[in-house]
């Protein structure tokens, strides 16, 4: 919810990687959900070491390659949210509205 209503405040600074932020959180956090009530706890950690799967890896697993929710994420993922970590882009807003109200 977080993330829609900063996506949709156009005078918030670094909307779209904020949004992109809170976007990829809420999928990888769906997505281990279904997965651990499908397997079990345990199938969401990598091994032993206590880490999880990345969001990338549950996109891996869940979708297809040719699936446009696959596609949509793991561009979002790549483009915008990882891009984000390191710069400030400010383009981002021209960019990328688009992609995210088709998420």
């Amino acid at each position: 919810m977080l993330c829609l209503e900063i996506y949709n405040k156009p005078t918030i600074n670094y909307r779209i990687e904020t949004s992109a932020f809170l976007l990829c959180n809420a999928w990888e956090l769906m997505l281990k959900s279904h997965y651990v009530k499908q397997n079990g706890e345990k199938s969401i950690y990598r091994d032993s070491d206590g880490k999880t799967f990345s969001l990338e890896q549950m996109i891996y697993k869940y979708y297809q390659p040719n699936s446009p929710i696959r596609k949509n994420l793991l561009y979002i993922v790549e483009n915008i949210r990882n891009k984000s970590t390191h710069l400030i882009i400010r383009e981002h807003d021209l960019l990328y509205t688009p992609l995210l109200q088709k998420a």
